[in-house]
């Protein structure tokens, strides 16, 4: 194992130039506290420029979801994806069981982040013999809040891309109590070079 080469690889494999166009389907689950929203909806994102050209990206509360460094482009998975590969560097390897599967597991630290409260993900789960991403996590307990972040990946083709989401964010202080789900399914991937 070789943790700098095989983040390398699976960087590669996550951020291979996809065709025009990428429409896939999307269930969001989403509360708030006491607000629940069940969105559904078929989108087609333009890659050049990360444009939803067709379809409504579900409304996941922007504000209070900080994943991935960047707060203003929603749950789009395609060129927002929540784990950004770009903004993170592998500082070890070791084998280890996650899900029954014995995968490679790069303890990941965070390039982009400004401030040093935020919490992403730390770790990059990927195939020990395809070097295939399988899912990014995070969590954290500190502070009164307990954040737990997961991005799953698929193959879809020559592609890797992201097939759910989950972020759960709950705590209480002296003058806040704090309640976020977000689950996110993306499937129906289909690729295009020519617009819808």
């Amino acid at each position: 194992m070789n943790a700098v080469a095989d983040y390398a690889a699976a960087k590669a494999l996550l951020t291979r130039p996809l065709p025009a166009y990428v429409s896939y389907h999307v269930r969001s689950h989403v509360k708030f506290d006491a607000i629940i929203s069940d969105e559904t909806s078929e989108i087609t994102v333009r890659t050049s420029d990360g444009v939803v050209v067709k379809g409504k990206v579900p409304s996941a509360p922007r504000a209070e979801v900080h994943v991935g460094n960047e707060r203003d482009q929603g749950m789009e998975p395609v060129r927002h994806a929540a784990f950004k590969p770009a903004c993170y560097e592998a500082k070890s390897a070791r084998m280890q069981s996650y899900q029954g599967r014995q995968l490679e597991a790069l303890q990941l630290q965070d390039l982009c982040s400004k401030d040093p409260g935020d919490k992403d993900f730390d770790t990059l789960y990927i195939d020990p013999r395809s070097l295939e991403p399988v899912v990014a996590s995070g969590s954290d307990d500190s502070d009164h809040v307990d954040v737990q972040l997961l991005q799953n990946f698929t193959r879809v083709e020559d592609h890797v891309l992201p097939s759910t989401l989950y972020v759960r964010v709950k705590g209480s202080g002296l003058m806040f109590w704090l309640d976020l789900l977000v689950d996110e399914r993306y499937d129906r991937y289909r690729f295009s070079n020519v617009a819808p």
